[in-house]
């Protein structure tokens, strides 16, 4: 013998049946949510990698804190290239405000 939902839902007593759906988690189920995010290993991984590849311009380009000359060398040699790269700090990569954030 099969029975419907309806004959289930009757037949469950009062205290077992739960409610339609979800009422949300609340404001401190979502602080909780970004703590365990924030303290993840995970997120520690993807932010050492980002950290890694973010290193990689300053490992490869003349940066101004340990030659000015290089920089002003590579300018004279890439005219067009060195404003560009100027503009997104990758002759400053350490003390720049996107490595830093």
């Amino acid at each position: 013998m099969t029975t419907t939902t309806s004959e289930t839902s009757e037949n469950t007593p009062p205290e077992k049946r739960t409610e339609p759906g979800p009422k949300g988690i609340g404001l401190l189920g979502w602080a909780r949510w970004i703590w365990r995010t924030l303290t993840s290993m995970r997120t520690a991984l993807i932010l050492l990698f980002l950290l890694a590849v973010g290193a990689i311009p300053g490992s490869f380009l003349p940066q101004n804190v340990v030659s000015v000359d290089q920089v002003a060398t590579f300018y004279q040699d890439y005219p067009e290239l060195a404003p560009w790269l100027d503009r997104f700090y990758l002759f400053d990569v350490f003390s720049s405000p996107w490595y830093g954030a």
